[in-house]
């Protein structure tokens, strides 16, 4: 199957947006120790509050202030330039609330993520209206995902992938993982290596 003329969804937290810089700015701050991505950030607060209250206020410093520190995911930007110019539909499909928590200070979280959309090498691919989908959970996620009819979608969450309603017909890429639960889903180390993959396999 060409990916010529195809839809093309991505998650946006943690894939076309990297986190990185913002998490090594939390954790100096708020005097933790290091960690290197959400994923671990959140393992170790985690540990360290079982109520949730910790990482819940993390979460909401990072989706908004922390937006300042995070930069484009490695390779995105060449990745959807890529895509355009193969006439690729391109889509982004993200799970997140309007605000954040109570214990994240009520933050309003879409408003940031599009102005960093807006604001980053990415606005090219997503300036369009209808491009950009912010679903208020994980279950309308995936139902966006189908009734956008994409061909292919990429996320950093397996759960989405592992979702019973996730339309078979959707080539998934599981970025930044090694293993899948799902045996039809690719993994990908970085959107470099997705657009060697979708160059030689598509």
């Amino acid at each position: 199957m060409s990916f010529v003329n195809k839809k093309f969804g991505f998650d946006l937290d943690n894939t076309l947006i990297n986190y990185s810089k913002a998490v090594k700015e939390f954790c100096i701050s708020n005097k933790l120790k290091y960690c290197e991505s959400i994923s671990e950030l959140r393992t170790y607060l985690r540990k360290e509050d079982s109520s949730d209250q910790k990482w819940q206020f993390a979460q909401g410093w990072l989706y908004t202030e922390g937006l300042q520190f995070s930069e484009p995911g490695k390779g995105s930007y060449e990745l959807c330039e890529f895509l355009e110019l193969n006439n690729c539909e391109l889509q982004i499909v993200s799970h997140k609330t309007p605000y954040s928590s109570a214990a994240g200070g009520f933050k309003d979280l879409r408003g940031p993520a599009n102005d960093w959309i807006e604001n980053s090498v990415l606005a090219r691919f997503f300036n369009r209206p209808n491009k950009v989908h912010f679903e208020l959970t994980k279950a309308e996620k995936v139902k966006k995902i189908q009734m956008l009819s994409l061909n292919y979608f990429v996320d950093d969450l397996d759960e989405i992938f592992m979702d019973l309603e996730f339309p078979k017909e959707v080539i998934g890429f599981l970025l930044n993982a090694t293993s899948s639960q799902n045996p039809s889903i690719k993994c990908v180390p970085d959107l470099c290596k997705l657009k060697e993959i979708i160059i030689n396999e598509y």
